[in-house]
């Protein structure tokens, strides 16, 4: 299907796998992208405590840009 999501780009790993990232985005590969909740999707990745922000964008027909910005550690005990 035209509209099935089959491409996801994430930016702005560090800590993080990007196989990290989708699972606790909760994507599923196929799921058509107007179905795609942008703001909880958003949500679930800033639950993560690695993940400070992350913005989220669909870029039609088909893609998902991820974009993450990573806590930095402040010490090490």
């Amino acid at each position: 299907p035209y509209f099935a999501l089959s491409d996801v780009r994430v930016t702005g790993m560090g800590r993080v796998a990007r196989d990290e990232v989708l699972e606790w985005a909760g994507l599923r590969f196929g799921a058509r992208t107007w179905d795609l909740d942008l703001t909880e999707i958003r949500l679930r990745l800033e639950r993560q405590p690695w993940i400070r922000a992350a913005e989220v964008r669909s870029e039609m027909p088909n893609a998902l840009i991820i974009r993450l910005s990573e806590r930095t550690p402040m010490a090490i005990v």
